[in-house]
């Protein structure tokens, strides 16, 4: 692994952020451009996108994964809510007539209520409204996925810095938070 050279300056950022009397503070700083983490000009702000220790990289990156299906999922099971249930039948103001016994109280299940696809896939169509909010649903979608894969290049860009920078390997990190 390289070494880096390094020395302490004073920090000269492009805000002004620091509470009074902290303009002496020095920190350190790799020598030249060589440390992939040069560029990083607050620490504070490069740890805060993510809580690195508490979770870890592939649990985020699965949490990440599960929300943009969440998302799908809720999308997708109130489009059928609302345009695949036949609501009447659901709630007996529309008779079923499934019974081979016609005196025999008829129960209506679930199934019943669901209309067949084509007819569901006709109201989809002919409802603009709902194409409207599917449309903006699937752009902002679109939005989390660009936002998910920036995410997992900040994730990736801690987990390197924790591994080559701070030297800490990632069966160590647990003891940080609290566990393990």
């Amino acid at each position: 692994m390289a070494q880096f050279d390094t020395e302490y300056q004073r920090l000269e950022a492009s805000y002004s952020d620091s509470p009074p009397g902290e303009e002496d503070l020095l920190v350190h700083v790799a020598e030249g451009s060589k440390s992939p983490w040069h560029h990083i000009e607050n620490l504070d702000l490069f740890f805060s996108r993510i809580s690195f220790c508490k979770n870890g990289f592939t649990c985020m990156l699965i949490g990440e994964i599960f929300e943009l299906m969440q998302f799908l999922f809720v999308v997708a099971f109130t489009t059928f809510l609302v345009s695949c249930v036949d609501y009447d039948i659901l709630f007996a103001n529309k008779m079923v007539n499934h019974s081979l016994h016609p005196t025999e109280p008829v129960k209506v299940t679930l199934p019943d209520a669901f209309l067949p696809a084509q007819v569901c896939s006709a109201r989809i169509q002919e409802n603009g409204s709902l194409i409207t909010i599917l449309f903006i649903a699937g752009v902002f979608w679109i939005h989390r996925l660009i936002k998910f894969i920036y995410n997992i290049c900040c994730y990736w860009e801690i987990h390197s810095f924790y591994l080559h920078a701070l030297r800490i390997p990632m069966v160590r990190l647990g003891r940080f938070s609290g566990k393990g």
